[in-house]
């Protein structure tokens, strides 16, 4: 019985290619691009002032108000590209994940973890839940923490390349509170094209019933 379920888990991470990585994160990113769209609309029809805030906090990279701009930016770009998928994938898959999976089971464990990581980002709640859901699945799936944190850089590497790539053009400057409320439609056709994506890759990675936490997996002895 060992031998077959550890061949079922080998199988379903063989099936785990670079490529269907790189799918998922690109897919992660449309969503969160629509997601914020929306969620930036709904938020600067209420709090107008907020919208504002977020739109000139530069959130990536552009050197602050540092004395040291380029020192600034290598500093966060090894946030955001190392440390920040490596803590918060070992906070909330490889701590929050697991104790909350122990005590209520794989499935409420994986959910509450993603819901809080979401709420944490107050940008973007409902993108980040389901960044975060996918994290998790990605892990139980592969059963390695490696993977999300792989996936994780991945995306923070991505959205720094666009976020560069809009400062040389200077399209980032020209936004207005507006033109963000003008593309809530566009962020709808966003979240359409990758939800169908993302929601066959949680309903094929969802837990099964008898399925065990990554680390008990990990650590069970063969019979």
């Amino acid at each position: 019985v060992f031998r077959a379920r550890m061949g079922l888990e080998c199988d379903r991470v063989s099936r785990f290619s670079l490529p269907y990585a790189g799918l998922l994160v690109a897919s992660l990113l449309i969503f969160s691009l629509g997601s914020f769209s929306v969620v930036f609309y709904y938020l600067s029809l209420n709090f107008p002032e907020r919208a504002a805030s977020m739109l000139e906090t530069d959130l990536i990279l552009g050197g602050g108000d540092s004395q040291y701009p380029q020192l600034y930016d290598g500093l966060m770009l090894f946030w955001l590209v190392v440390y920040a998928p490596l803590v918060e994938e070992l906070v909330f898959r490889g701590i929050l994940l697991q104790r909350w999976g122990t005590k209520w089971g794989l499935r409420r464990g994986v959910m509450a973890s993603s819901v809080l990581f979401g709420l944490l980002h107050l940008n973007n709640p409902l993108g980040l839940t389901l960044f975060g859901l996918v994290m998790g699945l990605l892990y139980v799936r592969s059963r390695s923490l490696w993977v999300p944190i792989v996936c994780h850089a991945l995306n923070n590497m991505a959205a720094v390349a666009i976020d560069g790539f809009s400062k040389m053009t200077g399209v980032e400057s020209s936004y207005s509170v507006a033109d963000v409320q003008a593309s809530w439609q566009l962020g709808l056709v966003l979240i359409a094209i990758s939800g169908p994506f993302l929601a066959h890759f949680v309903w094929r990675s969802w837990p099964q019933q008898d399925d065990k936490i990554p680390y008990l997996f990990n650590t069970v002895l063969p019979e």
